[in-house]
């Protein structure tokens, strides 16, 4: 392991989140309520300087959260952005709700076919709000539909004895 080249890193960008998943550790806990932050932009700059652009060529950032979701960064399209000015692979991991049309569009913009989005959704419209409390199915599938011809995209399903009839053998 040691001399091994670091060529992919998760990166937690917030602690933002629209659902109450009854296992996360945000679910129930006032102090990430009162305490919700997104790393700054200008620390995302300092990190993964433009300068070093050859250096970072071809590294990716795995934009996930064990605490919220990044997609609720207040300035994730100027973070991811600057992630891809660098030189780096973004892969997105989220639920995808409560985002418009025109947000994934901006983000499908801004990202190209070496970079990913994984959606976690855990069913179908009757049984993925089941565990993602507050997911908007609606949202979810307008995300997915636009983004799969745009970019590689995953679907993340954990199963459940409520939708394990849902997933294909």
């Amino acid at each position: 392991l040691f001399g091994t080249e670091i060529r992919s890193f998760n990166l937690e960008i917030t602690n933002r989140c629209t659902l109450a998943c009854p296992e996360c550790p945000r679910t129930g806990n006032p102090w990430v309520t009162e305490h919700l932050t997104d790393l700054p932009l200008e620390l995302v700059q300092r990190i993964f300087p433009l300068e070093r652009r050859e250096e970072l060529l071809g590294l990716r950032v795995n934009l996930c959260g064990a605490h919220g979701d990044c997609i609720y960064h207040r300035a994730f399209h100027d973070v991811v952005g600057h992630l891809k000015a660098a030189g780096l692979r973004v892969s997105i991991e989220t639920n995808g709700s409560h985002r418009k049309l025109a947000w994934w569009r901006r983000t499908c913009e801004i990202l190209g076919p070496e970079d990913s989005i994984t959606f976690s959704v855990d069913g179908l419209e009757d049984t993925n709000h089941l565990y993602r409390v507050n997911a908007r199915w609606s949202d979810i599938e307008t995300a997915m539909r636009y983004c799969a011809p745009r970019v590689p995209v995953v679907w993340k399903y954990i199963v459940f004895a409520h939708n394990e009839h849902q997933r294909e053998a």
